[in-house]
């Protein structure tokens, strides 16, 4: 049976609390582990007002063979009780 390199991130709090050049950082670090899978879970993102196009590159560049998987946290839960809006 062949070993499977995981690697999980959790909490990364993108927007309020990380910038754009934090997941680049990120990103790199975790292609250099070289991961099977990457899984992502929970607060993603937080604090944006919905514009993510400065973290899609860093995140598009994340190399994992056998996928990668996002759970979302209860940033996005919070962000919607604020807003008002329900979808």
């Amino acid at each position: 049976m062949e070993r499977q390199k995981n690697c999980a991130n959790s909490d990364v709090h993108l927007g309020h609390i990380f910038n754009a050049s934090f997941m680049k950082d990120a990103a790199q670090k975790i292609n250099a582990l070289g991961p099977d899978i990457v899984v992502i879970t929970g607060d993603l993102f937080d604090g944006t007002d919905g514009s993510l196009d400065s973290f899609t590159d860093s995140l598009n560049s994340i190399n994992a063979p056998d996928g990668i998987y996002y759970v979302t946290g209860i940033m996005k839960h919070i962000w919607v009780l604020k807003s008002g809006s329900c979808s």
